[in-house]
Order: C-alpha cells, then sequence, then structure tokens
C-alpha cells in the first residue's frame, strides 16, 4: 500500500517550537483563510467546509506519525481514509472528500516525494493527478464517480493484504 504525505509538512504545520519537540499535542497550521491550501479545501459550499473540517482531521493524524507529515499509524504503517475517520471520530465520506481535494491539489504526495503519476489505477494506489512539473500537462480526474470506485478498490486492496498477512 501506497504512503502518503502532506506535501509542505515542514513549511505549514511545523514552527521553531514543534521542531524541538518529539511528541506534539499541537500543531500550528497556518490561519490565512486566503491561502492555497483552505481555498482548496473549502469552496465555500456546506461540503467544503466539512472537507476543511477532514483536512485538518488528516493534519492531526499526520501530526502524531512517528515521521510527522506521514500518513501512517503509530506503527509506521500507512493508514486508510477509515482509519483516520475513526481516529477523528468523524464519518469517513467527510475525511474521504477532503482525501480527493488534497490529492487535487497536490496537498498529498507520495511518501518518497516522487512526483505523481497522472490519473491511474496503479496496483491498489489511489488515482492521482500529475503534478505542475517542467510544462507537463496536467491530468483531470474523470469524476466523482471514479474516486469513489478507486478509493473502494484501494481500501479493498489494503483489507486483502491485511486478511493475508502481509502488512
Amino acid at each position: 500500500m501506497t504512503t502518503y504525505r502532506i506535501d509542505g509538512w515542514e513549511d505549514l504545520y511545523e514552527n521553531s517550537r514543534s521542531k524541538t519537540i518529539k511528541t506534539t499535542n499541537w500543531v500550528p497550521m497556518p490561519n490565512s483563510f486566503s491561502a492555497s491550501d483552505y481555498v482548496t479545501m473549502n469552496d465555500g459550499t456546506p461540503e467544503g467546509a466539512l472537507a476543511w473540517a477532514g483536512w485538518t482531521a488528516i493534519v492531526l493524524v499526520a501530526s502524531k506519525a512517528p515521521k510527522r507529515g506521514v500518513i501512517v499509524d503509530d506503527r509506521s504503517r500507512p493508514m486508510s481514509i477509515e482509519a483516520i475517520a475513526k481516529v477523528a471520530r468523524m464519518p469517513a465520506e467527510i475525511v474521504r472528500d477532503a482525501w480527493r481535494r488534497g490529492l487535487l491539489a497536490n496537498l498529498l504526495i507520495e511518501a518518497d516525494g516522487n512526483t505523481l503519476p497522472p490519473v491511474a489505477m496503479e496496483g491498489n494506489a489511489l488515482p492521482l493527478r500529475e503534478r505542475k512539473n517542467e510544462g507537463k500537462e496536467e491530468k483531470e480526474v474523470d469524476g466523482a464517480a471514479s474516486w469513489d470506485a478507486a478509493l473502494s478498490a484501494h481500501d479493498a486492496a489494503r483489507d486483502a493484504l491485511y486478511a493475508e498477512g502481509k502488512r
């Protein structure tokens, strides 16, 4: 299963104080309502407001990871959307929408930092959009229905790995 991290974590969600603390019980967050991540998540609709809440939950979960900013549990295993929702005590649909918006905005990227592949299902990976990089064209997502199907396939593949004892 692919591990994701929040791109720009050190600049957006760390400060000089948090960098000196091994285990945090808080996370600094940008407070500008014109910041690109806020505008991407919250488009002024009720769904956008819920997506911002979901994104905040993702950030809080990532702040507790062994390597902050990476979306993993306390044993460094990649977390599913359902696992994040369970920890945050919110409906998975809210976290799923925030995750989708985070991928579209390139706020979530593969943990190794490589440029994301174009929208596609690669193994059990989520469909992603290619980042703007050196004049490459961006690939648009086909729509919410394809995201839901891809996320379901991703979760099923993860569950199969756990059932087989490979995770």
